[in-house]
Parts: structure tokens; sequence; C-alpha cells
């Protein structure tokens, strides 16, 4: 690689890493290759210090180049590169004939790495899991590494089970480039099982899950051309353990950098949204694509590294102890503030207030209060800041809001009818209608 050595230990078992960008294919006016083009493009990739690149494939529009065209341009790329950065082939195609041979042609001319997609051509005509497997071993049995590429434009599902058996199976299959739903998913999985056998852990797609990938595991990205010097210090500072600025730099730097020389009228660069361009100005701070969430519990599943566990444990401890302090507000609101307001009541005080009235007054109370224990709890034991621990509080009390009026009214009816059932089967006295807090008979001077 061009930089420092990684500190990280993941890469201890991986021979790549970095940014291989995948070069375009430029072309004459009249459609021919621009073979001089194609040199310029070649250095332009490697001065920005990239750790490999990529010919031929898909964004290289090699369903445009023709038999000779494609052989050419392996020759002019590879000697280029001269050996001056790593090099990928792809050579896919549905006849395994085909494939071999130009696997033979990039290993002849010195390409590190091959790349193939599984057996497909257009819509319909696709190899099954059998034909994946065998086309794949005989260009292993060439001698050039090789790297699956999981990409949705193939139409073929690439299951895990599947990748798996590949890879610990077929000697050369050492990389894998996975760009298909739920990336980062199936590169951890595919890691945890042959994670001994890979050379290289990638992701494509343009870098565009990149930071989930990288917690997943991989140690390297093929994108475009396009920003190969905005994405690679992400990679470099992410596996050199500096996670936080990896963050930084690819919300930052490659957001505002993919959408650079589109200016918008106040001086903003021009961002695409689902209700047409906006200027970023209107937008202030965006990170990149971010959901809130109030749990960890089952995101510490799905990204273990990004978790900690003792984070998700100070959770628990919050579910915990947070309901037992509101069992105890909840039980001052009705044995304290029920009867105080009662007795206000009776007093001629309040007397707008029905006992319906009631529950609703300390199902407010009992929210406002439930709110502030949330987020103080959430603060001391999580540690989160003031304005995420007040997100996190303001949902859950409003609910136990409505769970605590639902619970006052329950008992509220169950309180009625016992008294009523009480009146039917007894001789009512003095005494019982006054230990009713809801009687109208409360007090001594009216017995009387």
């Amino acid at each position: 690689m061009n930089d420092s050595n990684h500190k990280d230990s993941s890469m201890g078992k991986f021979k790549y890493s970095g940014i291989w960008p995948v070069a375009p294919t430029p072309f004459n006016e009249n459609g021919t290759v621009d073979y001089q083009g194609m040199e310029r493009v070649i250095d332009c990739i490697i001065d920005q210090k990239v750790d490999g690149v990529c010919i031929l494939a898909n964004f290289s529009e090699q369903f445009l180049i023709d038999d000779e065209e494609r052989e050419r341009l392996t020759r002019l790329c590879l000697e280029k590169i001269d050996g001056r950065i790593k090099s990928i082939v792809t050579i896919s195609h549905f006849s395994t004939k085909i494939v071999l041979d130009r696997a033979k042609l990039a290993k002849s001319l010195g390409a590190d790495i091959v790349m193939m997609m599984p057996p497909y051509h257009g819509a319909l005509l696709k190899g099954n899991a059998d034909q994946t497997f065998n086309q794949f071993n005989e260009v292993s049995k060439i001698g050039i590494k090789i790297m699956i590429q999981d990409a949705p434009l193939s139409g073929v599902e690439l299951s895990v089970p599947l990748l798996t058996k590949m890879i610990n199976e077929i000697e050369n299959l050492t990389c894998f480039k996975i760009e298909s739903a739920q990336a980062a998913s199936k590169i951890r999985q595919l890691i945890k099982n042959c994670g001994d056998k890979l050379d290289a852990p990638f992701d494509g797609e343009e870098s565009i899950t990149l930071l989930a990938d990288l917690y997943a595991g991989i140690t390297g990205s093929m994108s475009s051309a396009l920003l190969p010097d905005k994405i690679r210090p992400v990679i470099i500072d992410f596996l050199n353990g500096d996670k936080q600025n990896a963050g930084k730099k690819y919300t930052f730097g490659i957001k505002r950098a993919s959408t650079a020389g589109i200016a918008a009228d106040d001086g903003g660069i021009l961002i695409n949204t689902v209700l047409g361009q906006v200027s970023s100005k209107t937008l202030g701070l965006t990170h990149s694509h971010e959901h809130i969430y109030v749990s960890s519990a089952g995101l510490s599943q799905i990204y273990p590294e990004r978790v900690p566990k003792d984070y998700v444990i100070k959770e628990a401890v919050d579910a915990f102890i947070e309901p037992i302090i509101n069992g105890f507000w909840f039980y001052f609101l009705l044995v304290f503030l029920k009867s105080l307001l009662i007795k206000k009541i009776d007093n001629s005080n309040f007397k707008f207030l029905s006992p319906n009235q009631i529950g609703i007054y300390l199902a407010v109370i009992y929210t406002l209060g439930h709110i502030v224990i949330a987020m103080i709890c959430n603060r001391l034991l999580t540690g989160a800041p003031l304005n995420l621990a007040a997100l996190d509080a303001i949902i859950e009390p409003i609910v136990n809001g409505f769970w605590f009026y639902l619970l006052f009214e329950v008992f509220s009816i169950i309180k009625v009818k016992t008294s009523a059932a009480g009146k039917s089967s007894k001789n009512p006295t003095p005494s019982s209608y006054s230990s009713s807090k809801f009687s109208p008979i409360n007090n001594k001077k009216t017995l009387d």
C-alpha cells in the first residue's frame, strides 16, 4: 500500500486493502475507443495514490467493447500500470471458454487478480449454483487470484451458503466484492465463515455503504474513478483505528465533493432530493444517511463493533432503574396528590373538577415528571448528550401518560362498582358513606 502500515487488527489476516477504483473507458465521438485517452485515465488514477485499479468492468462499459478492443485495452492498461499498483481485470462472461481465454491473457500480462460475476446473459439466461461453482473452479486452475463480484446487475442470487462453499473449496477464489442489497450483513457473515481464506473483503457500488461495510469488516472498496482521493483517507483512518475521523471525512468530504461544480443561485451546492434539486444552504448540517434510534439492543446484533457491550449494558440498566423510579413517582401521585386534590375539592376550592378531570390532571403531571426522570436516567447511566437524552425521553413518557390515565379510569370504575355492590348487600350507614372519597357525605356536620 502507499500509506503507512495499518494498525487495525483485522488487517493482519487480509492481503489487500485501500481504494481500487474502476477505470472508465474513454471513447471518441465516432464511438471508437480512445486508446491515448485510456493511457491518461490510468495515469490520472495512479496519480491519486490509489492502491489498485480495475479495468474492463461494468463501469468501464465493457458491454460496448468488442473482443478485439477488449484484448487491446487489456494489454495497453497492464503495460501502462507496469506494476506501479495492483491490477484487476474483469473477465465475466456466460461462456466458460471465453472466461478462460480472458483469464489466461490477464495472467500472461501480469494482472494480480481477475474479477468475475456469475455466468449470465441478459435477464433470463443465468447459470445455476453448480454452473457458477464449476466456472469459477475452472478459472482457478489457471493459477490466478479470483475476485467474485456479487452485483445486482447479473440478477443472479449469490447466497451466503453458496459463496461460503465457493470461497472455502475453490483454491484461488480468495477475494470478494459485495455490492448487493444488505451488503454489510453478507460481508460480516462471509468474513466469519471464510476469514482465514480471504485476501480481500471488498465492497463496491460507489462506496455508498462504505462506513457500514467497514464496520462489517471490509478492508477495501472498489468505487468509480471520480473520488478515489476522497474515499481512500476514510478507509485508511478507519483501518488505523480512527473511526471518528473516518466518519467525519466520509460525511463532509465525500458528500460535498460528489456534488462539487453544481452551483446553486445562492452560492451553495445543488443537492438531489426526492423533491428535486435544492441548495445545500437550505439543508444546514446534514448527514449522509443516518437514522436516529432510541435503543441499541437490536443494533448491537447487527453492528457489534459500533455499539460496545458496555453501552448496551448501561441502556439495560437504564431500562430497569427508570421504571422503578417512575413506580415510586406513580405511587406518590396516587396517594399524596390525589388525596390533596380531593381535599381541596371537598373544601370547595376546586369544585369545577370532576373525578375524571382529576385523572387527566394526574396523567399530565405524571407525564411531565416521567420526562424529567427519563432524561436524568438516560444522561447519568448511558452518558448520552442532553439533547439526545431529551429526544429519547419524550415519546415513551407520553405513551406511559396514556397508560397512567387508563389505569386511573379502570381503578375508578372498579371502585365505583365495588361501592355499588356493597350498598345492595348491606344497609347503608353514615360511616360507610363517609369512608368513600367520592361520597357527597364526607364530614361529621352533614352526618349530624
